[in-house]
């Protein structure tokens, strides 16, 4: 009995263990992809600029930042 309890417990603290990295493992996935999304849209495209100077309004982007202050 004894034994098999050893081996409960070993596993348990086993799946503890995995459980543990799989969080440490998605936590640092869902932050390089925010890393990502913010280099993303903090960089104006050239498209993106010459539309919104071709046109005289500025970009949704910058319509909604100003919007705001």
């Amino acid at each position: 009995m004894d034994d098999l309890l050893k081996r409960l417990l070993d596993a348990e603290l086993q799946g503890e263990a995995i459980a543990e990295e799989a969080n440490w493992e998605r936590e640092r996935m869902v932050q390089q992809a925010a890393g990502r999304s913010r280099r993303r849209f903090s960089i104006r495209s050239p498209r993106r600029q010459a539309a919104s100077t071709l046109s005289g309004r500025p970009c949704a982007r910058d319509r909604s930042a100003t919007s705001r202050g």
